[in-house]
């Protein structure tokens, strides 16, 4: 199935009473709108598909794509990446017009009752937008073993914010079993993720904001995961908020929360800070930092550890308010290090203990958890 218009033309109405599947040609099994989709529905509640929306081999095979904003998409199924590049995803792509318009490429709302699962392609099983998106549920993120593969990215091109305001993952975000694609099983805003919740597991994925992240939901286990952000769109006199706010209500292993970080992982900012991280479970060979990036250290909470790169505030000090851990917390073994590290520590809590930081910043380093476990909370210079 192809329908396309090549014109900037807007379909206001699309239904697919069963699923769409590419096939080997390029671009077959396919939607596509030189304009704007005002609505589309593939499948129905009643008769869902397993892969409503499945690549081939082809490039681009199995997708929906608009030169402009999708208003509202709903998928009964799943969405799953083929062996083509780009196959089984929906794009939302900015243009300028003949009047010289800048037309975001957005999604007002994209409903998947099923999976987003990547396949052997490159970037296939992959939501990819040139500007924001309002509100994205779908049950899980799957990576597959193509790169960047069962993935989100926002913010790609020109126009718009690239935002995230609001995604829901009813059940987990994971990278697959073997030979996980690189940058597979990630959602990645080029601008802001003002609120993600994910019902249960994330396993060896990545969420990433190119500014801030508001409010971050997990409720289950974090393992072998990376949560970045690089700072807020604005600065005020003393605060730069780049991570809001994170809940775990299971175990936060082999993972880390950096604060002051751009989407392709370099540190950026030094003033960055971070809210309050609160976890139900155990901590285990995993890192909070905000604003510091490793130095010559062998790892965060290492004497070595530095303030991150980039203009520097005199104002501001990167600082995390809140930390808030109910079980365990350890490094994993004697010559692991593993940290809780800003320029301020305000509090913060393992299991009936409290670390005892004063008000002054950058003077402190206190011993987490018992030994051998090399565990820290350290607090870094405001000079050097």
């Amino acid at each position: 199935m192809g329908i396309d218009s090549l014109q900037g033309g807007t379909l206001k109405s699309i239904t697919v009473l069963g699923g769409i599947e590419g096939g080997p040609g390029a671009a077959s099994g396919s939607i596509a709108s030189g304009g704007n989709i005002t609505t589309a529905k593939i499948g129905t509640a009643a008769n869902q598909p397993a892969d409503v929306l499945k690549g081939g081999e082809g490039r681009m095979s199995g997708t929906i794509s608009a030169n402009g904003r999708i208003g509202s998409a709903t998928l009964f199924g799943s969405v799953i990446g083929g062996a083509g590049q780009q196959s089984g995803g929906i794009f939302a792509i900015e243009r300028s017009d003949a009047r010289l318009d800048e037309v975001p490429g957005s999604i007002g709302t994209l409903k998947i009752s099923g999976s987003l699962t990547g396949g052997t392609g490159a970037q296939s099983g992959r939501i990819a937008i040139d500007g924001g998106i309002g509100l994205l549920t779908v049950a899980a993120v799957t990576g597959g073993t193509g790169i960047e593969s069962g993935s989100v990215r926002t913010g790609l091109g020109v126009f718009g914010s690239g935002d995230i305001t609001s995604m829901n993952i009813t059940t987990s975000l994971a990278a697959a079993s073997t030979n996980a694609g690189a940058d597979s099983a990630s959602i990645v805003a080029g601008g802001r993720i003002l609120a993600l919740s994910i019902a249960s597991n994330v396993t060896e994925g990545a969420i990433r904001a190119a500014d801030s992240i508001g409010k971050l939901s997990i409720g289950g286990n974090v393992e072998s995961a990376i949560v970045t952000a690089r700072g807020a769109v604005a600065q005020t006199t003393t605060t730069d908020l780049a991570i809001a706010s994170v809940t775990v209500k299971g175990n936060v292993t082999n993972s880390q929360f950096l604060a002051g970080y751009s989407i392709s992982g370099a540190d950026v900012n030094p003033d960055a800070q971070i809210g309050t991280i609160a976890v139900v479970g155990n901590w285990t060979a995993s890192s909070i930092a905000a604003g510091v990036a490793k130095g010559g250290g062998d790892g965060f909470g290492d004497p070595l550890n530095v303030k991150a790169s980039g203009s520097d505030s005199e104002t501001i000090v990167s600082r995390i308010a809140s930390i808030a851990i109910a079980g365990t917390a350890t490094a994993a073994g004697a010559s692991a290090i593993h940290a809780f590290t800003a320029q301020h520590i305000v509090k913060m809590k393992v299991g009936s203990t409290v670390l005892a930081f004063d008000a002054t910043p950058g003077n402190q380093a206190l011993a987490v958890g018992t030994a051998p476990s090399n565990l820290v909370a350290r607090e870094i210079p405001l000079v050097g």
